[in-house]
């Protein structure tokens, strides 16, 4: 009896450990886009990134990438755990005309609701209409997606940590 009890157990905590956070994802990109004089030439991007949860044992599920004008963000949440997802990507963009630091967080706890923020400095400014958003429940975004444009300005500050955020 007691070796049924234990076979069945284990059919229990099976799944259990096989649905936590690993299927918690989120990936996206920012285009950076020309200002209003159609200059774009960013002459280096330099990228970090900074983990609250998820992203795997040395935060190697989780990435900040460029390739020419595109800021990519991909994340996973953790093997085995119930902590969620929640990173930050930056960017420091330097043009020839100014340059201007990008911060995306992607925030999707276990429980509670999911956040997304994009923030910049004054060397670049949001597209309104083109803003990256994440729905409040689910716990799968393959495809966010955004613009940034330079306005040609030097960056001030740095806006430092990030809140978490909104959803839809």
């Amino acid at each position: 009896m007691i070796k049924i009890a234990k076979v069945f157990l284990l059919f229990l905590v099976i799944p259990l450990i096989s649905s936590a956070d690993d299927d918690f994802k989120a990936s996206g990109k920012l285009l950076v886009v020309p200002d209003s004089r159609g200059n774009l030439h960013i002459t280096s991007v330099t990228s970090s990134l900074h983990v609250n949860s998820g992203c795997g044992s040395e935060d190697q599920k989780c990435t900040c990438t460029n390739s020419d004008n595109l800021l990519k963000i991909h994340g996973k949440g953790t093997s085995g755990t119930s902590t969620g997802l929640d990173f930050t990507c930056s960017w420091q963009l330097n043009t020839e005309e100014g340059s201007c630091l990008v911060q995306w967080r992607v925030d999707i706890p276990h429980s509670g609701k999911n956040g997304s923020n994009v923030q910049v400095t004054d060397g670049c400014q949001l597209v309104p209409e083109q803003t990256p958003t994440i729905t409040c429940s689910d716990h799968v975004f393959p495809s966010l997606y955004g613009q940034i444009e330079m306005t040609g300005k030097e960056s001030s500050g740095n806006p430092g940590q990030i809140p978490k955020g909104s959803c839809n």
